[in-house]
């Protein structure tokens, strides 16, 4: 059977330029309440469109995705989300662009699920560092 493909996250553009040096990160919510209740098999899809120029050129900045379980309610406005994640670490500073990361979470998955991006500086860096991704999601009943 034929999957389902869901673009999670349309082609944006995400400024890191703050983060701290030398391991530091900042992570992004970027989509929730996604849901996957139908699905068995999940395969997520990030696309790598673009990049600052210094990103492109140093070493040891990392861009990832980031996964969370989610539960989303209507009977009150509080945010519910799991503290269990699956990051996968999806594009380098230096990779060729255009690129694609695919990753798929461990099952059984959730009813919902969150999608963040997380940009970290394993380096003394201070330049521009952004990047323009999308993210799309496959799922199979």
């Amino acid at each position: 059977m034929a999957g389902t493909i869901v673009r999670a996250v349309p082609k944006t553009t995400f400024d890191f330029s703050g983060v701290p040096h030398n391991g530091g990160s900042v992570t992004l919510p970027v989509a929730k309440g996604l849901d996957v209740r139908e699905w068995r098999e999940l395969v997520f899809i990030a696309r790598f469109h673009d990049a600052s120029a210094d990103f492109k050129s140093s070493l040891g900045l990392v861009v990832s995705i980031v996964l969370r379980f989610d539960a989303p309610t209507e009977e009150d406005g509080q945010d519910f989300v799991g503290s269990g994640s699956s990051t996968q670490d999806c594009f380098y500073s230096g990779d060729p662009i255009p690129e694609i990361c695919a990753f798929s979470p461990q099952a059984p998955y959730p009813s919902f699920v969150r999608l963040y991006v997380k940009g970290t500086n394993n380096q003394a860096f201070s330049g521009v560092f952004s990047v323009t991704i999308s993210v799309d999601m496959n799922g199979r009943a």
